[in-house]
């Protein structure tokens, strides 16, 4: 379903809790960033699909993160200093709330893959956690 191109989490996803999470996560391998910035744990997901990124702010307030409606951080027709052109407008969903953080990362972590995000995640958990203590 990934390979369609399409923009739209499919309804079989969204439907079943696991599957959901595991969609998450393989986006979140492929395009999310953990960090720890001035102290305090961030995260970010950044696509051109917009509804995608809608669809997945929706369900993250379904589990009770709270975090800003996506928003484009690049809009199409940006040239960056090496020339090269943004031809869609990229649309960012981030997670600031410490509280929220660590649940991201309950609930994703179980199904992530990819070893260097996994790390950059368990070190912002483990920030969060402090932190909203």
């Amino acid at each position: 379903f990934l390979i369609d191109n399409s923009d739209s989490i499919p309804n079989w996803v969204l439907r079943n809790q696991k599957f959901f999470l595991a969609f998450l996560a393989g986006y979140i391998d492929a395009e999310g960033n953990f960090n720890v910035d001035h102290g305090w744990s961030r995260f970010s997901l950044s696509t051109y699909q917009e509804n995608i990124i809608r669809q997945i702010h929706e369900e993250l307030n379904k589990y009770g993160l709270l975090c800003p409606k996506p928003y484009i951080s690049v809009h199409a027709g940006y040239v960056d200093r090496r020339g090269v052109v943004t031809r869609k407008d990229l649309w960012t969903i981030r997670v600031n709330r410490q509280s929220s953080m660590v649940k991201l990362y309950q609930i994703a972590a179980p199904y992530m893959k990819h070893a260097n995000r996994l790390r950059d995640a368990k070190i912002s958990y483990e920030t969060a956690k402090i932190l909203a203590s």
